[in-house]
């Protein structure tokens, strides 16, 4: 509320979007600030509540986490479970990009990830990307791109799923 006790303007938008404010003001945020792209992925599980990471099996558990570290270093060099669950994120959408839906499953499998849950951030994401377009944030036109997309760009161009951190100091957000 402003002194007049009205809505600011960002309340003004808040109180059109149907979620939380608080989830709210963090995609407006992230709009406005160029990165909107791990934001979408952020806000989309926290909404969701479910866990992206498994639990390894007691017999494969040196075999995961190997596999994980190298995808998941820049969350873990940031410290961060929200910078680990966008790199994941971005893993699982780009290996579904490239090969389908059974090369998703598979990295599902080779991460102890959870593809239901990878599956619930992505319509998550697109959600959120409309109601931002809704508001005028974005563009209608890229909705679907945001909504299934996972940090195009993001990776090396050698093709292989090596997260680069490029992406923590260069928004990919080109609609801000």
């Amino acid at each position: 509320f402003d002194r007049a006790e009205g809505l600011t303007a960002l309340g003004g938008h808040l109180n059109r979007m149907p979620m939380d404010p608080k989830m709210g003001k963090m995609l407006v945020y992230g709009a406005m600030l160029g990165c909107l792209d791990p934001v979408l992925t952020v806000a989309a599980a926290l909404a969701h509540g479910r866990p992206v990471f498994l639990s390894s099996p007691p017999d494969k558990q040196a075999e995961v986490a190997a596999a994980r570290a190298t995808l998941l270093e820049p969350g873990v060099a940031a410290r961060s479970d929200h910078v680990a669950l966008v790199a994941a994120y971005n893993a699982w959408a780009r290996a579904r990009d490239k090969g389908g839906r059974q090369a998703a499953a598979d990295l599902c499998q080779q991460l102890q990830l959870s593809e239901s849950s990878l599956e619930a951030v992505q319509a998550g994401r697109a959600e959120y990307a409309g109601a931002l377009a809704d508001l005028g944030f974005l563009p209608r036109s890229v909705v679907s791109e945001l909504g299934s997309s996972g940090g195009k760009g993001r990776y090396a161009s050698s093709g292989q799923a090596q997260p680069t951190t490029a992406w923590l100091t260069s928004p990919f957000n080109k609609h801000a």
